[in-house]
């Protein structure tokens, strides 16, 4: 029996596949994986693929595909494809229980490496040769570190190395196949037919002129989409010899950098670019902080962007315009021109020196959307005599601009104008003339007080506004209090569809309960109504007799943080053509609607509830009656996230028949034991799910999966700081302690606290014992926390209990004093810890008291970095022993890092012993004050080796019992010179694979320690830090050195090097290092 095809697709919680488990799944033909990403490889090495012919895999996390001993089973496979996984360093892995010698893939007709960022080559593995026979299309797109394909290979067949998919003509070769990819890497010949780019700097060019690097005429010559995120550190993005080769640039992206200060530098000397027109089409700039200007210098007829389309600016603070006139009067094909929240912009296209001084024209014959919002000293669109000119706009969005005059009127009265227009001074001319509105294209519109009240005046034309059918009344310009909605206005907006109602200072309701007069035609096809950031809103009144009749023709209703609404309706309303409910931070609301008002919405499709922290119940059946059944015939989606207090969806007994229900989403639900009384019928329903990266779940029906996740609390396993900071919120657990049940957080495994949290004290300890599940803790980014575990002797649960955290990260708590507080030995036990991440914690002094240090036995990693103040790694408690000399033994600690701790001066501060048997990373960099070794042989030199040690600076290790294990290691100069003696074993480091030398003083330094690297024969990467005073890594006389130096040296990285003048690669006796470097 064989498997024909399998398919994983969106399973974002996967982590294992599992073939080893099924030889079914091992005799598979054609095998798809994408968008798994917590998925870390395709299977173990004892899988075979004998029968496979396909494989693709794309959108996954993975650093390889497979070992060798897997590999060499696919004798049957034809096409491989691999595209979009950024992880991947190399196809095939070796390996290390299975020397595999060869590989050959006999049948392989087809390999397509694309957009694989770290993939470095198809395989590593030394002394192993690759075979590919029938390999005749090989694709190489996006693959900007790959320099070969393997050591050894042969693909006698192939002839073209392809750099697009779908574009047989785009190749190339230079005669064998690690030469054509080593080209590719060299002249990064993949920029030329990539579409799309996320760059952080632009890669390196061999000739230069003017001082400037010169790129192929063709380099970006296909390029498309360009972007540009926070790790981008240029301050000019893109040059004027750049932007000579993106002509055919389409979309530009750019968002999270703080250097940014200039996108585009236009320079006219640049005799090439003039008269160059650009195809760019979408230009997106979000949260540049520092951007001072997109186009610079851009000089009438020198470029032209005529292909402009859309032009997004959000949070670019520093912006003070956006345009030049030339490029504002050539942007015909514009449609969406979107600004927000950029606080210094005043103008959105700048005036010119030297401009003429009469009118000037901005027509914008396509633009549809308009869109200015939380600009404060934004006062005119140009700062002179202007006409804009927009025949077909559609939307126009201008809020929180209060400098910004938006129209002006023609007609003839001296008093009311004066009344409702300020004075205009010449840099603040309206952005339109009132009459844009009779425009039979525009539909959209926002309002402020003051523009409703110009266009409430009577001599305007009656019919202005009968085109608009969407309008959004948003007061948040001003702070007069509104006792009610402008009802007298609407009967201007007869055709209106979709009203939005936000910030309106004051508004308690909506609709008022008595009825208003009011002309017929208000709000008579209204369908659409949306209530955000009302404050002071207390009811919206859609149970009030005269509203009834726009309550049955709503299909959409919206709320959005309204603090003070209690419940949507009071009383019984019937929304029969409802399709869209969405209520959102509605922080008093506890429930939705009353059983009757349920009844009526036969017409829902979706119901979202969200962050609404005292809903019990969405319906309650306090008038429930005769009717033993509720019909949902279009629900098919039900959304309950972050309701702390929802206990079910109905609580009353009638039949709940949902027909068309596909998913129900429940995350962050903690208190919700079953979905309802009565009996559900969801005969469509797919499952519940609990978080976005998790499959959904599905026992029966919808109550038993309800009670099944509520007693397991699967709903807590994904959820992060929210649940927790909300009971923490409401219990005031500085002040009581409320009775918790015994499994209250019983399955909770992963925890995240950020910013948001406040208080001083994290976790107090009386919710610590009801945590001895989690397994991940991460806190980050807070300067409020000083305590993360309280832990109380008086707390009798607390006693005894083991818990089963593994990783603790502590990240950027500026005011973090310590992590256990008040620890005494043998109340609680952290034995499972496997990783401990600490970094900016610069008020921290030491880590873990010696009961809890002593008792890792499962620590894997241990890193701090940056903690300024820490000064021991485990602190001294009150009561031991004098002279009492402690064990610590960390049988497991692979990793040891510590980095950046200026008074950190020992692990302990008394005498003790610490052994770390499994240690293969060591690295201790900048940490003056720590001692990393001491040595027992008996000679005077070592006093002049180590400096004098105080009992609170024992050394770290014995050089003696340094780990066999030990590969990548961190040395000073002091460190050298002890490791240098001859009385120390010579294989002492023969295993290191992985040195770091740098130098913490002020000494300059002549060369680099040569006679020392003879000691570490097997060194493959060298790394060279702050080395004051170098000039040269290799001097052009050969050392008289020993041959086993660097013999196996592959990788060399030279950093903060700032005296250094050259490398010496050059140099005949250096030869031997390069060829293999």
């Amino acid at each position: 029996m064989q498997l024909e095809e399998f398919r994983l697709n969106c399973m974002w919680a996967l982590e294992e596949i599992g073939f080893e488990h099924d030889v079914l799944l091992q005799r598979v033909k054609c095998l798809i994986i994408l968008q798994c990403k917590k998925l870390r490889n395709l299977a173990s090495s004892s899988v075979s693929f004998s029968y496979l012919r396909y494989l693709e895999v794309g959108n996954c996390m993975m650093r390889n595909l497979m070992t060798t001993s897997t590999a060499k089973t696919l004798v049957q496979l034809k096409t491989m494809k691999v595209s979009s996984c950024p992880m991947i360093v190399e196809i095939v892995a070796e390996n290390v229980e299975e020397k595999v010698e060869e590989i050959e893939f006999k049948v392989l007709e087809s390999l397509e490496l694309v957009s694989l960022q770290n993939l470095k080559c198809f395989s590593n593995v030394e002394k192993c040769d690759l075979k590919f026979p029938l390999l005749e299309k090989l694709v190489v797109s996006e693959c900007p570190q790959m320099t070969k394909l393997s050591e050894v290979q042969s693909a006698p067949n192939l002839e073209k190395v392809h750099v697009a998919a779908e574009e047989k003509d785009k190749w190339y070769w230079e005669g064998d196949l690690n030469a054509t990819l080593q080209k590719h890497f060299t002249d990064q010949v993949s920029f030329e037919y990539s579409k799309y780019a996320r760059l952080i700097d632009y890669p390196e060019t061999k000739g230069v002129r003017h001082d400037k690097p010169v790129f192929p005429d063709n380099f970006f010559n296909c390029l498309e989409k360009l972007e540009f995120d926070a790790a981008c550190k240029r301050d000019v993005l893109i040059p004027s010899h750049v932007l000579l080769h993106l002509k055919n640039l389409k979309e530009l992206n750019v968002h999270s950098s703080n250097a940014v200060k200039v996108i585009f530098d236009i320079d006219e000397i640049e005799i090439k670019m003039k008269r160059i027109f650009f195809r760019l089409e979408k230009l997106t700039l979000k949260n540049l902080q520092n951007l001072k200007c997109v186009w610079k210098e851009n000089l009438e007829g020198t470029v032209s962007f005529p292909n402009l389309q859309e032009v997004v600016v959000h949070g670019c603070g520093s912006l003070v315009t956006l345009f030049s006139v030339s490029l504002a009067r050539n942007l015909e094909k514009l449609k969406t021109l979107e600004i927000q929240e950029c606080d210094k912009l005043v103008e959105i296209v700048e005036k010119e020196d030297a401009m003429e001084t009469g009118m000037t024209v901005f027509v914008f014959p396509c633009l549809y959307h308009l869109t200015f919002s939380s600009m404060p000293l934004l006062s005119c669109f140009y700062p002179g005599k202007h006409h804009l000119e927009c025949p077909l706009l559609y939307s126009l969005h201008v809020q929180y601009c209060p400098k910004l005059k938006l129209f002006t009127s023609n007609f003839d009265d001296g008093e009311n104008q004066g009344v409702i227009e300020a004075p205009i001074s010449p840099l603040q001319q309206p952005l339109f003339s009132v009459e844009i509105l009779s425009s039979p294209k525009l539909k959209k519109l926002v309002l402020n007080e003051k523009i409703i009240m110009l266009l409430s005046d009577a001599r305007l034309p009656q019919d202005l506004l009968y085109k608009l059918n969407h309008l959004s009344l948003c007061f948040g310009d001003d702070n007069n209090e509104k006792d009610t909605l402008p009802f007298d206005f609407f009967h201007k907006v007869p055709n209106l569809e979709e009203l939005v109602v936000e910030n309106c200072f004051g508004l308690k309701e909506i609709f008022p309960s008595q009825k208003l007069q009011v002309h017929d035609t208000v709000l008579v096809r209204l369908k659409e109504l949306f209530l955000l950031q009302l404050n002071e809103l207390d009811w919206v009144g859609l149970e009030h007799p005269w509203v009834q009749p726009y309550s049955e023709k709503l299909e959409l209703l919206y709320l959005s943080n309204c603090p003070q609404v209690e419940k949507i309706v009071y009383f019984a309303v019937s929304f029969i053509n409802l399709k869209q409910l969405y209520v959102k931070l509605c922080e008093k609301m506890e429930y939705l609607f009353t059983f009757t008002t349920l009844k009526s919405l036969v017409k829902l499709e979706s119901l979202v509830v969200e962050e609404c922290e005292s809903i019990k119940e969405i319906a309650k059946n306090e008038d429930e009656d005769d009717c033993d059944e509720i019909v949902f015939g279009q629900l098919t989606l039900i959304e309950l996230n972050c309701l702390p207090s929802l206990v079910s969806f109905y609580s009353g007994n009638a039949t709940l028949r949902c027909s068309s229900l596909v998913a129900v989403k429940v995350t962050e639900c903690p208190n919700m034991e079953t979905f309802s009384q009565g009996v559900i019928k969801a005969p469509t329903l797919l499952g519940i799910q609990t978080s976005e990266d998790i499959d959904v779940t599905f026992n029966d029906d919808l109550n038993t999966t309800i009670r099944r996740l509520f007693h397991q609390k699967d709903f807590f396993n994904y959820s992060k700081r929210r649940i927790l900071d909300y009971y923490l919120e409401m219990t005031k657990v500085q002040h009581k302690k409320p009775a918790i049940s015994d499994n209250f957080f019983g399955s909770f495994k992963k925890l995240e606290f950020d910013a948001a949290f406040n208080r001083p004290l994290l976790i107090p300890s009386h919710v610590l014992p009801y945590l001895k599940n989690l397994e991940e803790l991460n806190v980050h980014s807070s300067d409020a926390i000083q305590v993360i575990f309280d832990i109380d002797e008086s707390e009798v649960k607390m006693k005894g209990i083991v818990y089963c955290l593994k990783k603790l990260t502590l990240k950027k708590l500026s005011n973090l004093k310590c992590v256990w507080k008040e620890y005494s030995r043998g109340i609680v036990s952290f034995p499972n810890l496997q990783e401990v991440v600490v970094k900016d914690c610069g008020s921290l002094v030491t880590l873990f008291s010696s009961f809890l240090a002593k008792n890792l036995e499962k620590l894997e990693t241990l890193r701090m970095k940056r903690c300024e103040k820490l000064i021991e790694i485990v602190g001294k408690e009150d009561g031991m022993e004098h002279g009492t000399t402690l064990m610590f033994e960390l049988p497991v600690l692979s990793l040891l890092c510590l980095e950046n701790m200026p008074l950190l001066s020992c692990f302990y501060p008394k005498k003790h012993h610490l052994e770390c048997p499994s240690l293969k990373v060591l690295f201790v960099i900048c940490c003056p004050n720590l001692k990393l070794f001491s040595s027992d042989f008996d000679d005077s030199q070592k006093r002049v080796i180590e400096a004098s040690i105080s009992p609170i600076q024992q050394p770290l290790l014995s050089v003696e019992k340094v780990s066999p294990k030990l590969v990548a290691l961190a040395f000073n100069e002091e460190n050298i010179k002890l490791m240098s003696y001859a009385h120390l074993p010579q294989d002492l480091l023969c295993k290191l694979k992985f040195l770091v030398v740098y130098f913490e003083d002020n000494n300059e330094k002549g060369t680099l320690p040569f006679d020392f690297f003879h000691k570490v024969p097997n060194l493959e990467l060298l790394f060279v830090h702050q080395c004051f005073g170098l000039k040269e890594i290799f001097p052009s006389q050969k050392l008289q050195v020993h041959d086993t130096i660097f013999v196996r040296l592959k990788q060399l990285y030279l950093q903060q090097l700032n005296e250094l003048e050259w490398i010496g690669l050059e140099h005949p006796w250096v030869q031997p290092y390069c060829e293999k470097t």
